[in-house]
């Protein structure tokens, strides 16, 4: 799966979209759980838990991300800046604005997929 494989630098938006929304289903139902848990067992037992799933969810967001920012023509520091630019609001829309984008062509980051897929099979819908 693209999204899961470090060699690959950029993922469009079906792929980027598809493992955004699994992770923020799979981080409630984690969160739902732990709630129930800290009910029953008490705060500290579950607190390191919860501080390195954050941690794995902020690198793993960030990461996807940056494949798509890739995707669409912009660099690993434009998504920084989002990031920084996010306290004020602004970086949010920005951020979203790149996260809709089209892919872009072939550019330093690797070859346009779907670019790729339809020159292969070029002769079949030219019939």
């Amino acid at each position: 799966m693209k999204v899961l494989n470090w060699n690959v630098k950029r993922i469009d938006r079906l792929y980027f979209w598809i493992a955004w929304i699994t992770l923020m289903i799979l981080e409630h139902m984690f969160l739902a759980f732990w709630f129930a848990v800290w009910q029953s067992y008490g705060f500290g037992v579950f607190f390191f838990a919860l501080a390195g799933l954050n941690v794995f969810l902020a690198v793993y967001r960030f990461l996807l991300s940056a494949k798509r920012f890739h995707d669409a023509g912009y660099s690993t520091w434009y998504l920084i800046l989002c990031i920084l630019l996010s306290f004020v609001v602004a970086g949010i829309g920005m951020w979203f604005m790149v996260a809709i984008k089209d892919s872009a062509p072939d550019n330093e980051w690797g070859v346009n997929a779907e670019r790729e897929k339809f020159e292969k099979n070029r002769g079949h819908y030219a019939d």
